[in-house]
């Protein structure tokens, strides 16, 4: 869980994602707040006030590392909040994160 301004995190959200409104992206920004893990927190903070993001990495116990720049990659799609939620599922669970990030997007 991070520690963000949720009504800043939904503005974010707001301009990234058209399809919310303001209700349903404070609502959505408190869900991912709760997912995302304190690692990529630093990131997100740097997303939300639309500065450069830091390409965070993690390397789990079986040796494989993935980061924020490498789920954009292997994804192909230029997502950094679904990248960071995607590395956060690696950081929390590496077997199931590795299988969402390299499983198409629905």
């Amino acid at each position: 869980m991070i520690n963000v301004d949720l009504q800043r995190f939904g503005k974010a959200i707001r301009e990234t994602y058209p399809g919310y409104n303001e209700e349903t992206s404070v609502r959505q920004a408190k869900l991912w707040a709760e997912r995302l893990d304190v690692a990529v927190e630093e990131a997100v903070k740097c997303w939300i006030a639309g500065e450069a993001i830091p390409d965070i990495a993690y390397t789990a116990p079986n040796g494989e590392t993935f980061s924020i720049e490498r789920i954009i990659a292997v994804r192909g799609e230029n997502d950094y909040l679904r990248a960071m939620l995607l590395l956060s599922d690696f950081i929390n669970d590496p077997k199931r994160g590795r299988n969402r990030i390299l499983s198409p997007r629905r």
